[in-house]
């Protein structure tokens, strides 16, 4: 609130910073998916790199990766959806192909995962 002085500002990391997706957080860590599907662990609390690996999402990573149901998702612009695990060392649970190109942020409401395309809105979850 109000002016935040440079004493007050904290850096988490300068490596690995995405081009243009914004990172997310458990509470516990920072999860950054940059271009080529390069993710970065970030402890927000002692601001180490915990880990970093690949997703299986290749190419341009313009939407942001999205935390639901204590899982990591991160959408490749060439449509790849990887589902990862959290913590320090996150594992691959599931890649999904959507063949068509994801840009877009997906958004969630009431448990739903709405991912837009080029072409497509899909709804992922339970629909009622």
């Amino acid at each position: 609130k109000g002016h935040v002085s440079a004493d007050q500002v904290r850096v988490l990391t300068t490596r690995g910073i995405p081009e243009v997706p914004s990172p997310v957080s458990d509470g516990e860590r920072a999860y950054l998916i940059k271009n080529g599907g390069q993710l970065s662990v970030v402890d927000v609390e002692t601001a180490v790199i915990e880990h970093r690996m690949r997703t299986k999402g290749s190419g341009t990573h313009y939407a942001s990766p999205l935390i639901a149901d204590g899982r990591l998702y991160s959408f490749a612009g060439n449509g790849r959806v990887t589902v990862l695990s959290l913590g320090d060392k996150p594992s691959i649970l599931a890649v999904n192909d959507l063949a068509d190109a994801v840009y877009a942020t997906p958004a969630i409401v009431d448990g739903v995962i709405y991912l837009r395309t080029h072409s497509k809105l899909y709804a992922f979850g339970e629909v009622n």
